[in-house]
């Protein structure tokens, strides 16, 4: 159904959430780490549209927001049909959420942000844009390499007969640049993390340092994100360009949020800490 379904992956989340850390490097903290929003009140959120925009059902979320310290970026696609319409774009996400929190009892939705072909940015996991500067509310996107990386999908599935537009790209590159122009670290940099033992990587070996920016494939046994694979590089170096334009305080989103045709009321759900 879409990039996740790796072999043993849903037996992994189940685990996570009866108390067991698979994580490397896993820092998990029920509530918030203490960081700060500084940057976040200097730069927003860069037109990314909230779950109340998508319609997210709260009856659906089972699992409590945890955060860790953000280290990086793992580049998905959803594996999901390419024929969608901008006004279609929140019903698509409503049933991939539906598909994670309650087929896959993951009790969320597993992609913190999720990236549509019109250039749209959507908010996927809980707390995504509530993490403070430096951290990340912990996905359900890449076993063993949850904690601490934002999970970007984009909507469809991209082979050698569909590659992805510019449009696509510079949305990616505007949520990774972003995000590390929050938390302050260079998206050319190497995390604390390593390459695991079972990649499917055609650039990096079991045990290397892992990049900031990375496709899923390089920390699992997948062909996903497909043939956005091949645009990491540049992706890395626009999310750079954008980075060092809005640490220096100047810079504009690549291209406006288009908005949903019929937005949804949402009510934010109180999670325990």
């Amino acid at each position: 159904r879409d990039c996740l379904l790796s072999r043993g992956l849903g037996d992994v989340y189940k685990r996570q959430r009866a108390g067991g850390t698979l994580e490397q490097g896993s820092v998990v903290a029920n509530g918030l780490l203490p960081t700060s929003r500084d940057w976040t009140n200097r730069i927003g959120t860069r037109g990314i549209h909230t779950r109340a925009d998508w319609g997210a059902d709260r009856s659906l979320m089972t699992w409590p927001v945890e955060y860790a310290p953000f280290q990086g970026m793992v580049i998905h696609h959803t594996a999901g049909s390419n024929n969608y319409s901008q006004a279609g774009v929140p019903n698509v996400i409503r049933g991939i959420y539906a598909f994670h929190a309650v087929t896959r009892d993951w009790g969320d939705i597993g992609y913190n942000v999720i990236v549509d072909k019109y250039g749209g940015k959507w908010e996927g996991r809980y707390g995504t844009l509530q993490s403070q500067d430096g951290t990340m509310a912990i996905g359900a996107h890449a076993a063993g390499r949850n904690t601490g990386t934002m999970g970007v999908s984009v909507l469809g599935t991209f082979t050698a007969d569909h590659r992805p537009s510019q449009t696509i790209l510079n949305t990616l590159a505007d949520v990774a640049g972003w995000k590390f122009a929050l938390a302050g670290l260079d998206p050319r940099g190497t995390t604390s993390l390593t390459i695991p033992q079972r990649n499917n990587s055609a650039r990096y070996r079991s045990g290397e340092a892992m990049p900031r920016i990375v496709g899923h494939r390089d920390v699992g046994n997948t062909s996903c994100p497909g043939t956005i694979y091949d645009s990491i590089g540049s992706i890395r170096e626009n999310a750079y360009r954008i980075y060092t334009q809005l640490r220096s305080g100047g810079g504009t989103t690549t291209q406006p949020a288009p908005r949903p045709t019929q937005p949804v009321s949402y009510t934010h759900l109180t999670l325990p800490t």
